[in-house]
């Protein structure tokens, strides 16, 4: 397998997790933005960035509505 091939799946790789973890989806991203190979994918990555913020505002309204008080 070329080397070149194994980048590509790497990176595709890296994009779906960018998407679809929670909090550690904000490390493949920020490697993505500073890939000079991902170049013409900016606005595929800014979408995987706002993903990233509603999973995390979701996450807070679910823990502040959700979470049991203790108090």
């Amino acid at each position: 397998m070329k080397v070149v091939t194994v980048k590509s799946i790497w990176l595709t790789l890296l994009t779906v997790l960018s998407f679809v973890l929670p909090f550690w989806g904000w490390l493949p991203l920020v490697y993505l933005y500073s890939d000079p190979a991902m170049q013409g994918m900016e606005k595929t990555l800014k979408l995987a960035a706002g993903v990233q913020v509603a999973y995390l505002v979701i996450l807070a309204v679910i823990f502040y509505f959700f979470a049991p008080i203790h108090g």
